[in-house]
């Protein structure tokens, strides 16, 4: 059975209406059989009185940071199971019916039957999306095989401690891709699903436990990322200058451009991504109505 990894700080009284909530709302899930909580020592009693009818398997301590969250939670199940590792500011997931239009974004209501998709489909580590970037998407099939970053908001993976653990929070999740591309040369991709988050604007969060720094956050997130080239692969896949994102007060890595990357490692352009999924693949106008 897959399993749901949600790690979560100071937001005992936030995390009910949020991903649980979400969570909660789907009709294939069981949270008591499924949903592991990482959680820290001090907040440990107060998830516990604020939760005390949610269903889980567990809630576990973990040290204070985000990367030891998600380290405790990959150490908490043995290698090779299946999980889905999610923040817990997630509102709502939402998918597109036949075409990727705004008009035909809904509510998903069956995540369960997704994942179970998704780890059919992929040995890789694969990743969500939270942008709803149509002009970006048009065309795309609902999943595919490439080179792309595994945001840290939503992922999922076989475990693999070797592959998944990290010693810093910040780019935690540019070291995972890195590593994972290095080892398979590419990752995949869940091109319709998309999390609906306030990425790093909630009260609370990993980004409130000091992992981007306090005062001098611009100067903590360069450094933390001036840190992550030196890691195993992260220099080959990514641009050496981190990029300051304006809308999140700190700087992060970006990955080389795809012409850049194919140019260091030669690809098939024929290759399809029907050769690493099914026969046949979905199309990106065909009807999901075996999901739904």
């Amino acid at each position: 059975m897959i399993k749901i990894a949600v790690r979560s700080y100071g937001r005992h009284n936030q995390i009910w209406k949020k991903t649980l909530s979400t969570l909660s709302a789907q009709k294939d899930l069981d949270l008591g059989r499924q949903l592991v909580l990482a959680v820290t020592k001090e907040d440990y009693p107060l998830y516990k009185a604020e939760l005390p009818e949610v269903p889980m398997l567990d809630m576990i301590i973990v040290p204070k940071g985000g990367h030891n969250a998600t380290n405790g939670l990959v150490d908490y199940f043995p290698d090779g199971e299946p999980v889905i590792f999610m923040d817990d500011d997630i509102s709502a997931v939402k998918c597109y019916r036949d075409i990727m239009d705004k008009d035909s974004r809904f509510d998903v209501t069956n995540l369960g039957e997704l994942f179970e998709y998704a780890f059919r489909q992929f040995s890789e580590p694969f990743g969500f999306d939270f942008t709803p970037n149509l002009m970006f998407k048009q065309g795309k099939p609902f999943a595919e095989f490439k080179m792309r970053k595994i945001g840290g908001a939503w992922w999922g993976a076989h475990i693999d401690k070797t592959l998944l653990k990290t010693e810093q929070s910040h780019e935690d999740d540019n070291i995972r891709t890195a590593r994972a591309l290095h080892r398979y040369g590419g990752v995949g991709s869940i091109n319709w699903l998309v999390a609906a988050t306030a990425v790093g604007t909630n009260k609370g969060g990993m980004q409130s436990s000091g992992d981007r720094g306090t005062d001098e956050r611009a100067a903590a997130t360069k450094a933390a990322c001036l840190t992550a080239l030196e890691q195993a692969h992260v220099a080959t896949y990514y641009q050496h200058d981190p990029t300051f994102i304006d809308s999140m007060d700190f700087y992060s890595l970006r990955l080389r451009g795809i012409k850049e990357l194919r140019k260091q490692f030669p690809m098939n352009k024929e290759l399809k991504w029907s050769t690493y999924l099914q026969e046949n693949p979905d199309k990106p106008t065909s009807s999901l109505e075996d999901f739904f």
